[in-house]
């Protein structure tokens, strides 16, 4: 008899437990599904308000810009890492960002970045699969580009950012241009032979030996 008693609570037991561990999940999707509609809501919220700053919750499901920025034509900071857009595209309504942040997708090309060239001064776009620079010379204020990490392979492609006199703040570690030059001693120097007007290559300042006027 109390072999049987004891056989069942234990059946009971684990019954238990099993609704315990349902619940404990059904908890734990609704408090996802919460955050990721609070976050959204709030996106929507602060760009009506005129929000200056906006994050965009990163979870590797986003493919593309669509026309839904034209929400946020007041956000100056616009951060879309961390997804898997491929393509720059619906960034004409932004008319006041300064800072784009698009580092860790699958984006190939700058095409499309023109919508932003008279206001963006700092572009993140490491981690993508950039191999032609062609597009990022209308940035005509883009002080900061950190873009380590990609495809880029010529120097032909890398000079194009000679067109850019407001560049200070370059960051390319990772490039195969880059860790050719490296390998060879020659990267730093070549950088700043080819654009003078940087002050910072890959987190370092970039220190200049001036020319004494007359020789001495």
């Amino acid at each position: 008899m109390a072999y049987r008693q004891l056989q069942k609570l234990i059946q009971n037991t684990r019954k238990y437990g099993e609704l315990l561990l349902l619940f404990v999940c059904i908890i734990h999707v609704c408090v996802c599904v919460w955050c990721v509609c609070g976050d959204r809501k709030k996106i929507r919220a602060d760009s009506e308000r005129g929000y200056r700053g906006i994050t965009v919750w990163s979870d590797s499901s986003l493919e593309k810009l669509d026309a839904s920025l034209s929400t946020l034509s007041n956000c100056e900071k616009l951060s879309l890492s961390t997804n898997c857009i491929t393509k720059i595209t619906n960034l004409g309504s932004l008319k006041n960002l300064k800072i784009l942040s698009l580092g860790r997708n699958n984006i190939k090309t700058f095409d499309g970045l023109d919508a932003v060239s008279d206001t963006l001064e700092e572009l993140w776009i490491s981690y993508n699969s950039i191999e032609k620079m062609k597009g990022i010379q209308n940035m005509k204020k883009l002080r900061v580009l950190h873009m380590l990490h990609n495809l880029v392979k010529e120097w032909k492609e890398f000079e194009r950012l000679a067109d850019l006199l407001c560049l200070e703040d370059l960051r390319f570690i990772g490039n195969p241009l880059e860790d050719k030059e490296s390998a060879q001693g020659t990267w730093r120097d070549n950088v700043s032979k080819r654009l003078p007007r940087l002050k910072k290559l890959d987190g370092v300042l970039i220190i200049r030996q001036e020319v004494a006027e007359g020789g001495d």
